[in-house]
């Protein structure tokens, strides 16, 4: 879900979860409800985007994800879930998406 952005140059997007699970289990929630969102056994991350004109005619794309448990239980299925390989999955994603917008954004002209 959306949680917020500043027109063409931040967005974050954020997933609730039980990431660790093989067939992960996904709470949704209202943006306005993430923040408080504390029911035990989740995970909440938030992938935040943002552009940085570097002076050159070229745009900086940084990315960066940050996650929280809501209990102590769901803190140590994601430190294992994390710790043990998948979280370097997380990354592998993450840079795919990167590599997507960035190509997209070079056929489309934009720095």
């Amino acid at each position: 879900m959306k949680l917020g952005e500043r027109e063409g140059s931040e967005l974050a997007l954020g997933l609730v979860g039980k990431f660790w699970k093989p067939v992960i289990e996904y709470r949704a929630v209202a943006a306005d409800d993430f923040a408080d969102f504390a029911e035990p056994g989740f995970a909440k991350t938030i992938y935040a985007f943002r552009l940085q004109p570097s002076g050159d005619g070229r745009t900086l794309l940084t990315a960066v994800m940050r996650t929280a448990t809501t209990d102590e239980h769901a803190r140590r299925w994601f430190r294992r879930y994390w710790t043990f390989g998948v979280g370097s999955g997380a990354h592998v994603l993450v840079n795919g998406l990167l590599d997507t917008v960035r190509e997209s954004a070079e056929s489309a002209g934009v720095g």
